[in-house]
């Protein structure tokens, strides 16, 4: 009898390993592809600027402040806000972005 749960936990801890094992390999599945990147047109600032990678962002969010970030554009092109997660930044001007977020954040609040 005590062989018995023995074995029954010996196939579980090796059932264990290599569904560990092969997390990874799903987890590359579910990568998101990076937002394309338009570059500026030149121009340093005002409503056409277009924003890019490593560009620093505040998102203020009225009456909920406890939703914006100061955060930095991702390589791939993309910010991480709360509650909406994900959010392609990169190619936008700010007023395009501040609609989508708005968007985004307008199934929540």
């Amino acid at each position: 009898m005590a062989w018995g749960k023995v074995l029954r936990r010996l196939v579980g801890a090796v059932m264990m390993v290599i569904m560990l094992a092969a997390a990874p390999v799903y987890a590359k599945d579910r990568e998101l592809p990076p937002a394309p990147f338009v570059p500026p047109s030149g121009q340093a600032g005002g409503e056409n600027y277009t924003i890019g990678p490593l560009d620093s962002l505040t998102v203020f969010v009225w009456r909920n402040p406890e939703l914006g970030a100061s955060v930095q554009v991702r390589p791939d092109g993309r910010i991480t806000l709360p509650l909406v997660n994900e959010v392609a930044a990169a190619g936008k001007t700010p007023a395009k972005l501040s609609d989508d977020i708005r968007d985004a954040l307008s199934t929540y609040i």
